[in-house]
């Protein structure tokens, strides 16, 4: 695949410590935000790398414009014909230098001290990854933020995890927002990047595979790291059929995996909690049918023990049809 790149001719770095990887698809009007934050850190030992996945906008322009007044940090700017945000990601990847990763959305933020204390905590600790508090915010324009809860209290993790609680925590939903976490460049490669086949809850399935290699990831609860999280209706954490057969997809990769990690009781329970959670999914969302097939042979296979998945189902396929 062709592309073509900038990059700052001064303030060159040999192997930065962090890298930053920003992949955008016509989000001039935001990314502007998301260097900002970059260029506030307290940190400076890091490179950022922009993947351009073919805008249209006028993206390339105002990325240009910034990094010729910053010529003293490492920003790098590539365009690439488009081919969605799991390959931009991939292909920073690939061009980064750092020993850890910083993965982070144009339309997000990244508090000022996030890399200092979460560079700490990843040399200080035997971990996979650490990741912080995610702040959800939207704005009708430039100068005030609305700040808004954007999932149930207990859906995103705000604690450490390990070994199989992590597993399992994995297997309910993707626990945090790829700008969140703070991640070792040799385990997403190890864990074989991102799925070019999926450019929804690419994170997520990443997360698992990582997990499965170290599961370790530590939270980090510092009010100076948060991962400041923009909704908008264009946002790459919106388009609600997207984000459903994206499920299906990782849930069905995460089964596929679910072999020779665990002892064999726990392999069965997990695979069974995976797929109950995949047939309710599918109730909600795309098919009816084969996830209504699962969830009856498992009630009558144990109706006491599977009454609540019984009723869960009813549950879904109610608010699916008063939502039609």
């Amino acid at each position: 695949m062709g592309y073509h790149k900038t990059k700052n001719r001064r303030g060159k770095m040999s192997f930065p410590l962090v890298s930053i990887i920003i992949p955008t698809y016509n989000y001039g009007h935001f990314i502007l935000d998301a260097l900002r934050s970059i260029s506030a850190q307290s940190y400076t030992n890091w490179e950022c790398i922009i993947i351009d996945d073919g805008s249209t906008d006028d993206t390339a322009s105002i990325v240009a414009e910034y990094i010729t007044t910053h010529a003293n940090q490492h920003f790098e700017y590539i365009y690439i014909s488009n081919a969605g945000s799991s390959n931009a990601r991939n292909i920073g990847v690939e061009k980064s230098k750092g020993v850890y990763l910083q993965f982070l959305d144009a339309d997000d933020l990244l508090q000022a001290d996030k890399l200092a204390i979460q560079v700490k905590v990843m040399k200080s600790e035997y971990c996979a990854l650490v990741f912080s508090k995610s702040i959800f915010f939207s704005s009708s324009n430039a100068i005030k933020r609305i700040y808004q809860d954007k999932y149930p209290a207990g859906f995103l993790a705000t604690k450490t995890l390990n070994g199989i609680d992590l597993v399992k925590s994995l297997i309910t939903n993707n626990i945090f927002p790829i700008s969140s976490a703070l991640v070792h460049k040799a385990l997403v490669k190890n864990a074989g990047m991102f799925d070019a086949g999926s450019n929804n809850n690419e994170d997520w399935l990443i997360w698992f595979k990582i997990a499965l290699l170290r599961p370790i990831f530590v939270f980090d609860d510092s009010k100076a790291t948060g991962t400041e999280i923009r909704i908008h209706p264009h946002s790459m954490m919106g388009g609600k059929r997207k984000m459903f057969e994206g499920e299906v997809f990782v849930r069905n990769q995460i089964d596929s995996m679910l072999k020779d990690q665990f002892k064999d009781d726990e392999i069965n329970v997990l695979k069974k909690y995976n797929q109950d959670l995949l047939a309710l999914h599918r109730i909600r969302s795309l098919d009816i049918i084969s996830g209504s097939k699962h969830v009856l042979m498992r009630f009558i296979h144990s109706p006491i023990r599977n009454f609540r998945l019984l009723y869960m189902a009813c549950f879904k396929l109610t608010i699916r049809v008063l939502k039609k």
